[in-house]
């Protein structure tokens, strides 16, 4: 029988290279009338109905004063042929450089806040701050989709997920668990048949929340300059 004594201590200070969040993304702002982009990769769907997304944005981001005092941003979702594009959004502050110039990224209007949209990437999700609570304490924002936009020209588009060390994963092939997913769809299917809110994701003590790929259906990248940093 194994016991905790067969296993290997992990540093609390890594724990989340054991458990990855959602995809790289980008997160744009408006502020002042300035527009700004940062590189993110602590983010994760926190429900399905109505949308909420969770990020992480620190003081320490240029990015955070502008999204508490505008309550909106967007976050577009890149593609792995954008990752080393992206890890260099992150090395730079939006207080010191336009990265739209900088980086030749395309800004498009949005329909619902005043961030712009980035043409280059995949989605581009309009959101506006839902609740606020658990900035101070833990730089956590909740935020509500309230428009969000798909490139036809990117139908399979392949996303990238930082491992929390400077090396990334790539999506891989697809596994369809559908017809096995029973309690998620009749879940999902009651409550739009009584025209109520979807449960949280995680909601149920065996659904669980499974995306289209797993950990193992990725491959590893790294790159050379270390990985996004969260911030600016």
């Amino acid at each position: 029988m194994i016991t905790v004594r067969d296993l290997q201590p992990h540093p609390l200070d890594q724990v989340h290279r054991l458990i990855e969040p959602g995809p790289v993304i980008l997160v744009t702002t408006r502020h002042r009338g300035i527009p700004n982009v940062m590189t993110n990769g602590f983010d994760m769907m926190a429900r399905h109905d109505p949308p909420l997304i969770a990020c992480t944005i620190g003081p320490w981001d240029h990015s955070y004063q502008a999204l508490v005092e505008t309550g909106e941003c967007v976050i577009s979702v890149p593609t792995a042929d954008m990752a080393a594009t992206v890890v260099d959004i992150g090395n730079c502050s939006g207080a010191d450089v336009d990265k739209f110039e900088e980086f030749d990224l395309t800004a498009v209007s949005g329909a619902e806040v005043q961030a712009p949209l980035v043409a280059a990437c995949f989605a581009n999700i309009e959101c506006r701050v839902a609740d606020i609570s658990l900035a101070a304490p833990y730089s956590h924002f909740l935020l509500e989709a309230v428009r969000a936009w798909t490139d036809p020209s990117q139908p399979q588009p392949q996303l990238f997920h930082h491992r929390g060390d400077g090396t990334f994963t790539l999506d891989g092939p697809t596994v369809d668990l559908k017809d096995r997913m029973t309690k998620w769809q009749y879940l999902v299917e009651a409550s739009r048949a009584s025209g109520g809110t979807r449960p949280m994701a995680g909601q149920g003590e065996d659904r669980g929340h499974m995306g289209s790929t797993g950990r193992s259906g990725r491959q590893a990248v790294g790159l050379d300059d270390g990985g996004p940093a969260r911030t600016r």
